[in-house]
């Protein structure tokens, strides 16, 4: 019988996240969460200084606009890498390089 038979309904959300997850592009989509909440994760003030570029493995790089923001930034890192496992979920995000 065809999977995709009338008798057994599925809603295209779920037959996408399949076909994501079949093709290993689930978890890259995941990680990119981090890239797209950065404002809301870091909050109003930090996010006025950095942008969130993209995850190189499971790296989050930032871009920061002035050099004392990056070096209190550092500081911070630990306490920000807690808030995205907390929001995203654990080993999402490993590391964040600042630049």
């Amino acid at each position: 019988m065809d999977k995709f038979s009338t008798n057994d309904p599925r809603k295209i959300g779920g037959l996408i996240l399949d076909a994501l997850n079949k093709m290993g592009y689930a978890e890259r989509i995941h990680r990119q969460s981090a890239v797209i909440s950065w404002s809301e994760i870091v909050g109003e003030t930090i996010s006025k200084e950095t942008v969130a570029l993209k995850i190189d493995n499971k790296t989050l790089v930032v871009k920061v606009h002035k050099a004392a923001w990056r070096q209190q930034l550092v500081f911070l890192k630990d306490e920000i890498l807690k808030k995205i496992e907390t929001d995203l979920g654990q080993g999402v995000v490993e590391d964040i390089r600042f630049i």
